[in-house]
């Protein structure tokens, strides 16, 4: 038996033996008038739809940047947030206020005869 590299074929063989889709097509000029109008939609289509998709791939990219920068902002935030609860907790204690007040003040805790009851009528 002899493989498909050895055997001869005449070119009317060699056109029916071709699959349909590999036949040689006399190719001419088409003018656009004679193209169908639904094959030009079909082509106007694909090249808007791709156009489309890389828009919208794009701006999707842009979207998830933001998003990654605004969540990084609000890590910073909470952060601070974090840090300033911690400093109005520390100034504001009792004891730190008593010794701003006697120190910068000169505010001292009164003795007994220094204070006086005022009665309201």
């Amino acid at each position: 038996m002899k493989s498909n590299a050895q055997v001869k074929y005449s070119p009317s063989q060699r056109q029916h033996a071709a699959p349909r889709a590999l036949r040689v097509i006399n190719s001419k000029t088409v003018a656009w008038h004679e193209v169908p109008l639904s094959l030009v939609c079909l082509l106007v289509f694909v090249v808007v739809s791709s156009v489309a998709v890389v828009y919208v791939k794009d701006f999707s990219r842009r979207l998830f940047i933001q998003e990654q920068q605004m969540q990084a902002e609000q890590t910073q935030s909470q952060l601070n947030w974090g840090k300033y609860l911690l400093e109005q907790s520390t100034l504001s204690t009792e004891a730190r206020v008593q010794a701003l007040a006697q120190k910068k003040l000169n505010m001292h805790m009164p003795n007994s005869n220094e204070i006086s009851v005022v009665k309201i009528d």
